[in-house]
């Protein structure tokens, strides 16, 4: 029996969709529950993980995909057919050396298109005065008077060092859809941590 028939009004087969990811948020299984004889049957292909970009990154992105599947692609052809000219293609590090090179731009024109191709561009429109979102400026409190200021953003935008902090991260998932004075807690590699929002910034 095929899966689209198993659908069918009255042959108690339903798609669930549970609203549980895995833990690196990336996936979110679909399962087949045959209602009649009350068993799981299997679990079927994942949904795509959802890249949450800003419309800047976006373009970037685009543009390194651009550079990479236009002008980058040609480069790298080139240095391999040079290299094979060098002879023996068994003992050919130039050779070995580019092929590389292939192989790190194939997987990176993989990568970029995977996430052009399942990504959700958040907009100012997006943004909350009231309640911390991608793209907000956040003040944490921990204590002591020690502020510190955050700005939440996607995957594809976290530079920790310069407080861009992934919404997939502990802190980042912890405040998420939070408000000010909410207290937050997260794990960190030391320990659990606690803080309060102080003030929100769209």
């Amino acid at each position: 029996m095929r899966r689209e028939d198993r659908t069918e009004q009255g042959d108690g087969w339903f798609f669930l969709f549970p609203r549980v990811f895995s833990k690196a948020y990336k996936t979110a299984p679909a399962v087949i529950i045959d209602i009649k004889r009350k068993n799981i049957i299997l679990e079927v292909k994942h949904m795509p993980r959802v890249f949450k970009l800003s419309q800047e990154k976006y373009g970037e992105l685009r543009k390194e995909l651009d550079y990479l599947k236009s002008v980058r692609e040609k480069e790298v052809a080139q240095q391999i057919k040079e290299a094979r000219s060098f002879g023996d293609l068994s003992e050919n590090s130039e050779y070995d050396e580019a092929k590389d090179e292939q192989g790190k731009l194939y997987a990176r024109i993989g990568e970029i298109e995977n996430i052009l191709s399942n990504c959700v561009i958040i907009s100012d429109a997006d943004k909350k005065e009231d309640e911390v979102c991608i793209g907000s400026t956040v003040e944490l409190d921990y204590g002591d008077g020690d502020i510190v200021t955050i700005k939440l953003v996607g995957s594809q935008e976290s530079d920790p060092m310069n407080m861009l902090i992934s919404d997939e991260s502990p802190l980042g998932h912890a405040i998420f859809g939070k408000r000010v004075n909410d207290k937050i807690v997260y794990e960190a590699p030391q320990g659990q941590i606690t803080c309060v929002i102080k003030s929100i910034k769209a």
